[in-house]
């Protein structure tokens, strides 16, 4: 019996083609926190990093992608 084929909604794609275009050092922590499901403690492990520093850089693509989001609902009112 195959799987199920999940399909992501315009927001939800959206979102993933923002984490992508991030630099790669905001990219690797947001991929391994919220889509990999690591804690902190494991996600900084592997980026070889203290928890205090991936949770600095989870702050800050928080607010890129924040700013990155808004630019495209802007883009979405003008069409």
């Amino acid at each position: 019996m195959p799987l199920p084929v999940y399909e992501a909604t315009p927001e939800e794609q959206d979102l993933f083609e923002s984490v992508m275009a991030l630099p790669d050092k905001y990219r690797e922590a947001v991929l391994l926190y919220y889509y990999q499901e690591l804690t902190l403690e494991e996600a900084a492990q592997v980026l070889k990093m203290s928890r205090s520093t991936l949770h600095h850089r989870l702050q800050k693509a928080r607010q890129l992608l924040k700013v990155s989001l808004e630019g495209s609902e802007m883009e979405w009112a003008r069409t």
